[in-house]
């Protein structure tokens, strides 16, 4: 049976690499570049560089209705960068959230990231996260099971 995980996309930096390790149980990682599409045991880490080449969309797409359960679209709180074109999310054939990473550095953005995720077509829910201080973590965890993530991964085995 094929195993459908958690898809993580946004821009280059924007902390996918880090959610994924933490969400796949191994606590944080230093900052480095994904280069190639990473399967862990409950996410698929998408590379930046996919989102910000539009040429590469059709992959994303395909690797979601393939793989993905769920689509996680992080838009940094810290960065201005606007790289989801409008209504992206509205591509997929799953639930698709929002989370605003590094929420620790202060909330001063966090209503331009909502706009960002609401015009890529995200309906919400939105989750405001920090892997430093743990804002936000049990909320997107808890959805998550909710949702029913972790239940159909564990039913099919890893």
């Amino acid at each position: 049976m094929h195993r459908r995980r958690i898809m993580l996309v946004g821009a280059t930096g924007c902390g996918k690499t880090a959610l994924a390790n933490w969400i796949n149980g191994g606590g944080t990682v230093k900052e480095r570049r994904t280069q190639d599409v990473i399967y862990g045991k409950y996410t698929i880490d998408i590379p930046g560089a996919y989102l910000e080449c539009p040429d590469m969309y059709d992959h994303i797409i395909s690797l979601a209705q393939n793989d993905a359960f769920i689509i996680i679209f992080i838009v940094d709180q810290n960065g201005a960068k606007e790289v989801y074109p409008p209504g992206f999310a509205k591509m997929f054939n799953c639930k698709v959230a929002g989370v605003i990473s590094k929420s620790d550095a202060g909330r001063g953005n966090i209503r331009r990231c909502e706009r960002q995720l609401k015009l890529a077509g995200v309906d919400g829910p939105y989750f405001s996260v920090s892997l430093l201080d743990g804002t936000g973590l049990r909320d997107l965890m808890d959805y998550l099971e909710n949702v029913g993530v972790f239940a159909q991964l564990d039913k099919q085995g890893s």
